[in-house]
């Protein structure tokens, strides 16, 4: 369930990690994006899309809340949410997909502090594009951050996807 802004069970990241999230969150927030960040040790044998979306509406979110999920022992993440594209385009939140990846592929394992910086360069790329909404909707899917390479779908389900697999 996702419980605040930033929902971190196991402890991984610091405070000032969390901080500084949380900072990310409300510089979203001031944008009119309502954002939320899980980091998690796994996604419980469950796919990290399926994973996202059903943290997101199990915890009673909107689903056009954004949602980050990122498992660092798996070193996978998702994004979830954005239904209507209110505030952020699709391409927009692939942008901030991307930066995120690029940020996430700086370490192996993953640690809280390339944690906490991929989820800053994603929210910075979120709100620069913000007022940006479109009508299109997109999938992104990949399993290496160095081949990684985005593709476009359809509307599924109420949550809109972006979805990466670190190695």
């Amino acid at each position: 369930t996702i419980s605040d802004t930033v929902t971190d069970p196991s402890g991984f990241l610091s405070s000032s990690d969390t901080a500084t999230i949380r900072e990310a969150a409300g510089r979203a927030a001031d944008e009119g994006i309502d954002f939320y960040v899980v980091v998690v040790p796994d996604f419980s044998g469950e796919a990290n899309v399926a994973w996202c979306q059903h943290s997101g509406s199990a915890s009673g979110l909107s689903p056009s809340s954004v949602v980050l999920t990122i498992a660092y022992e798996e070193r996978s993440f998702a994004s979830c949410g954005n239904e209507g594209e209110q505030v952020v385009s699709d391409s927009t939140l692939t942008q901030a997909r991307n930066a995120a990846k690029e940020e996430l592929g700086r370490a192996n394992p993953l640690d809280a502090s390339t944690t906490t910086a991929a989820v800053t360069a994603f929210v910075d790329t979120m709100v620069a594009g913000a007022g940006s909404g479109g009508t299109t909707s997109s999938t992104d899917q990949g399993s290496d951050p160095s081949a990684l390479s985005p593709s476009s779908s359809g509307l599924l389900s109420p949550w809109v996807l972006l979805v990466l697999l670190l190695g």
